[in-house]
């Protein structure tokens, strides 16, 4: 994969090994892509407005699987990222 990206950006595979080993890197570029491409984080806004979207969806089955799937794609609808990071101790 790293030496596909390298092609890309006509790059030294070895020159990319480093690029996100510091957090708030990969942090801010993250950022970065999100804005540029119009998406947005799940924060308190979303998870209100999506709450009760899924509230108003789960009247119609009792299946909690369903509701994972139509909720996965209404957040694709309105290009929101659940943001998963992992902070270190150390």
């Amino acid at each position: 994969m790293l030496r596909w990206i390298a092609e890309q950006v006509n790059a030294d595979p070895s020159s990319l090994q480093g690029y996100a080993e510091r957090d708030q890197t990969r942090r801010e570029h993250f950022i970065e892509l999100l804005n540029e491409y119009g998406w947005r984080g799940f924060r308190l806004r979303e998870y209100r407005e999506l709450s009760t979207w899924l509230m108003n969806q789960a009247t119609s089955t009792d299946q909690g699987i369903a509701l994972v799937v139509v909720l996965i794609g209404e957040l694709r609808h309105r290009h929101i990222v659940v943001l998963c990071f992992q902070f270190s101790n150390g």
